[in-house]
């Protein structure tokens, strides 16, 4: 869809519309809930891992399971298939992240104004250890996320 069917299919040139601000509302909902959904998915596969884990160090370590190295590569595996799913979820999460941000991009300066556009940061930093470790950056959480899974 182009831009001016997106305005016209949400009426977003008309800032006072009840559509308008309704489409904005529930865009708005939708992207905190795919960011919700996001650690919840992420939390269920670092659960996932972990008994991979700890399965696969539990097999090592016992003298009485035969045939020990095959389970553990059996489990290796299963832990391989949980990262990698990992991976794509949080591939797919992003994306339908960025889809709802998008939206809020198009529709907001009529009903906000240009508030999740607009970026305010400190002034500056006392010494360089504030500006290189303590300070803020401007980094994406879930792009590290993305990256851990991917190692």
């Amino acid at each position: 869809m182009n831009h001016d069917g997106y305005n016209l299919k949400f009426e977003a040139e008309n800032g006072k519309s009840k559509k308008l601000k309704a489409t904005f509302n529930q865009v708005s909902d939708i992207r905190k809930f795919e960011v919700e959904l996001y650690w919840k998915r992420a939390t269920y596969f670092w659960a996932l891992i972990v008994v991979a884990f700890t399965g696969y160090f539990s097999i090592l370590s016992s003298e009485h399971i035969p045939s020990k190295f095959f389970l553990s590569f059996v489990v290796s595996c299963i832990g391989f298939i949980f990262t990698f799913a990992w991976f794509l979820s949080s591939r797919g999460s992003k994306y339908w992240q960025e889809n709802w941000e998008n939206h809020l991009d198009l529709l907001e300066d009529k009903v906000t104004d240009p508030l999740y556009k607009t970026l305010l940061e400190r002034p500056g930093y006392e010494n360089l250890a504030e500006k290189f470790i303590t300070g803020p950056m401007s980094v994406s959480v879930s792009k590290i996320n993305q990256w851990v899974s991917f190692l």
